[in-house]
């Protein structure tokens, strides 16, 4: 998915806009605390990190942007076998869109032969712990509704070759999902060692959101982001080609107590409700947890609308928040991947230029996705909106 902000100006416009949010520095965090009340029950103040940080962009090497054993799936038990595999970074970091998926990079790498092995975990950090040269910090995470642009995010980040991303890898699920925020650290700091980049993100898939809390416990001072959308826009995006393919409802055999709570049903009266609304209420889930965690820290956490993805990545994103800002020329590489489709695999149809598609998605809305979406995504989705306008990021209050 692509932001489509850039679909609602003229290209010349998004373009001076994107521009002029490139060139501000991180100096520009130094900005009067912003006094917000009466946005969607939040009542506190925000004061962005003041710090001026520098520009660490090496030069890419003739041989290309090199690799490094990559953990790249984790087995069971308290010291379980990690699967390595030397990723081809070289080649994504150059069009990431063909690459968007961990999968989609671990296919294009080759995972056999030499380039595989397999170790103990307790060997690798014993490893990492005594030759901590190359061990990047992970820089940020991201974290997201789905369908909502968080792709665009990371093809954006990943268009540095000197930005180590993975999108939706399998480790850091594996491991999250046994609930060990300490694996989970070593984990996705081994897939941080490099002895080329300087910045490590991870862009996580949407079953993770409810799990922000581990991650947060794994690394405590690591700023964070949720991307989310306008309710009908998304749902529509989910419900597009149906029950069977949507990430919306595959929770819906199996729903959690927080589901039934958003519902006001039971667990022999919600299925009665219909598709459209338990996939508003999923998301109204993801949201939900999303929110609460960022009030639990207004200065790590970050609420990211899709609309502004295009001119809020370079600067309020990376430089601001994530504290990683470039320079011109990754701005610009920044620029040309949020013009094409984010997941432009070799040979998709859809590959190539991106053409925004809200408003055609908003007038093919059936009544039963806009009530669903009134009655049970919106509410939360109009307090994100207010959390965001907390670091400046202001849109007015929508219902439909």
């Amino acid at each position: 998915i692509i932001a489509e902000a850039a679909a609602a100006t003229t290209i010349g416009e998004g373009t001076r806009v994107f521009n002029q949010g490139l060139r501000n520095d991180a100096s520009s965090n130094q900005e009067n605390n912003i006094d917000q009340e009466g946005n969607g029950g939040i009542t506190h103040k925000v004061s962005p990190p003041v710090r001026k940080d520098a520009i660490n962009m090496p030069p890419i090497p003739l041989k290309g942007v090199p690799s490094h054993w990559t953990p790249i799936s984790v087995g069971g038990g308290d010291d379980p076998y990690v699967t390595l595999c030397k990723l081809d970074y070289d080649t994504y970091w150059r069009a990431p869109s063909s690459l968007p998926m961990f999968k989609d990079l671990l296919a294009a790498s080759s995972c056999n032969g030499r380039k595989k092995k397999t170790e103990k975990l307790s060997k690798l950090k014993r490893d990492m712990d005594n030759d901590p040269d190359g061990t990047l910090e992970v820089t940020g995470l991201v974290f997201h509704e789905t369908r909502c642009g968080s792709t665009l995010v990371a093809d954006m980040l990943g268009s540095q070759p000197h930005h180590l991303v993975f999108s939706e890898s399998s480790p850091p699920a594996e491991v999250a999902s046994r609930g060990d925020p300490e694996m989970l650290r070593t984990v996705m700091r081994l897939m941080c060692r490099s002895s080329y980049h300087t910045k490590c993100f991870f862009k996580l898939q949407s079953i993770n959101t409810p799990r922000i809390h581990i991650f947060r416990q794994a690394f405590p001072e690591t700023p964070w982001a949720f991307v989310f959308r306008e309710p009908v826009q998304v749902m529509m995006s989910h419900l597009k080609s149906g029950a069977g393919s949507a990430v919306c409802l595959r929770s819906k055999s199996k729903p959690t107590k927080q589901h039934l709570e958003i519902l006001g049903a039971t667990k022999s009266t919600y299925g009665s409700l219909g598709n459209e609304a338990f996939c508003a209420a999923h998301l109204a889930y993801l949201s939900t947890v999303a929110y609460n965690e960022y009030l639990l820290d207004t200065e790590l956490g970050l609420l990211l609308p899709y609309t502004d993805l295009p001119h809020l990545m370079p600067q309020k994103l990376l430089s601001q928040h994530f504290h990683s800002p470039v320079d011109q020329v990754g701005l610009d590489r920044m620029q040309e991947t949020s013009k094409v489709y984010s997941k432009g695999r070799k040979g998709s149809a859809k590959s190539g230029s991106f053409s925004g598609d809200s408003e055609q998605k908003e007038k093919a809305a059936n009544g039963k996705v806009k009530s669903a979406a009134e009655r049970f995504l919106y509410p939360i989705y109009n307090k994100c909106l207010a959390a965001a306008a907390e670091h400046d990021i202001v849109h007015p209050v929508l219902t439909v």
